[in-house]
C-alpha cells in the first residue's frame, strides 16, 4: 500500500471526481423508469458514481483546507513552586494550583 502526501492524494483525488463525471454523462434517468444505459433507475452505476464523487469531494475540501503551520518551538513550561503548609500540626505539600 502506497502512502500519498497532501498534493499527491489531492491529485487522485481530482482524476476519480473527473472518472466518475465522465461515466455519468454516459447515466441519468430518461423516459419512466430507464437509466440511459438501459439498466432499472436507479441505476448502480450511476449511484456508484455519484457517492464515489461526493467522497473524494468532501476529503479534497479537507485536504485543500487544511494548511501547515510553522512550528513556533518548544519552550520549557517551568514547574510551579510547591508551597509547605502547616496543617494540624504536620508540615503538608501544597502545589499551587491548590491554593
Amino acid at each position: 500500500m502506497r502512502v500519498l502526501n497532501a498534493g499527491q492524494f489531492a491529485e487522485y483525488a481530482r482524476r476519480q471526481i473527473a472518472a466518475a463525471d465522465e461515466i455519468l454523462t454516459r447515466h441519468g434517468r430518461v423516459a419512466g423508469d430507464l437509466c440511459r444505459c438501459e439498466r432499472p433507475w436507479p441505476c448502480p452505476v450511476a449511484a456508484s458514481c455519484v457517492s464515489m464523487r461526493e467522497h473524494y469531494r468532501a476529503r479534497l475540501a479537507v485536504v485543500e483546507a487544511t494548511m501547515r503551520l510553522p512550528v513556533v518551538g518548544t519552550a520549557r513550561v517551568p514547574r510551579l513552586p510547591v508551597l509547605r503548609r502547616l496543617v494540624g500540626g504536620l508540615v503538608r505539600a501544597v502545589r499551587w494550583e491548590d491554593r
